[in-house]
């Protein structure tokens, strides 16, 4: 898999996004999936967006750009399936 941007930590491991959406309000790319691996731990995470129409911009009144809302966890600790849900918010990309 290649990743636009991989950070890579002393235990863990977050690629930067695989898959973006782009507003077609504020014409902003947002990053919506991402790996992350913790090696010493045997976790493998895929997190990802349901919903990619999560943003909330300055055209509708609010004070800066951003987007906000539910992601989806799936993957594997110890080569057990886990999947989880959450909540995610993201600004700072105009």
């Amino acid at each position: 898999m290649l990743y636009d941007n991989l950070s890579i930590h002393d235990d863990y491991l977050f690629s930067g996004s695989t898959t973006y959406w782009q507003s077609p309000v504020s014409g902003i790319r947002y990053p919506i999936s991402w790996d992350i691996l913790i090696p010493e731990k045997n976790i493998k995470l895929f997190v990802s967006t349901p919903i990619k129409q999560q943003e909330w911009s300055k055209a509708g009144g609010f004070s800066f750009n951003y987007w906000e809302g539910s992601i989806d966890v799936n993957g594997n600790i110890n080569q057990q399936p886990v999947s989880g849900s959450g909540y995610l918010e993201m600004t700072g990309y105009d």
